[in-house]
């Protein structure tokens, strides 16, 4: 069967990179201070850890991964017992997030479809593409 891919990307976060890149260049170039070069560069890297959240969805179980990869969590196709589409609070934001009903990996938006293992925990993954990853992860777990 035909893996399910698709990318989201951060644009919040890129905008807050970007106000920041612009203020830390102010900074440096005022103040002539070099040590901001290290807040700086702490920046960067969250950018490059959490820019993308790419979700897989195969016949082995669904991988989520932030970023260049380093941040990644899967869960077996095999422990999913179901999956729905659900709307998140604004107020649990973005990231990586331990919310009242479990944990959350989120890039953008309110929408997320959850999943609930075979242990009774509950995961939310974030997504622009509701509809169409559900369909995905039922495929896998009908099985």
């Amino acid at each position: 069967m035909n893996e399910y891919k698709h990318t989201q990307i951060g644009y919040i976060l890129i905008g807050i990179v970007l106000i920041l890149t612009i203020y830390f260049s102010f900074i440096v170039m005022i103040t002539k201070e070099k040590s901001i070069l290290f807040s700086f560069l702490i920046v960067v890297i969250i950018l490059f850890l959490f820019s993308t959240l790419t979700v897989i969805v195969n016949d082995s179980g669904v991988q989520i991964k932030f970023g260049i990869g380093l941040i990644h969590k899967e869960f077996n196709r095999n422990q999913i017992i179901k999956c729905k589409i659900i709307r998140t609070k604004w107020y649990y934001g973005l990231g990586i997030r331990m919310t009242p009903t479990g944990w959350l990996y989120n890039i953008s938006g309110l929408d997320a479809v959850e999943i609930e293992m075979n242990n009774g925990r509950l995961y939310k993954i974030g997504t622009d593409e509701p509809e169409k990853l559900k369909k995905e992860i039922e495929k896998r777990i009908e099985r």
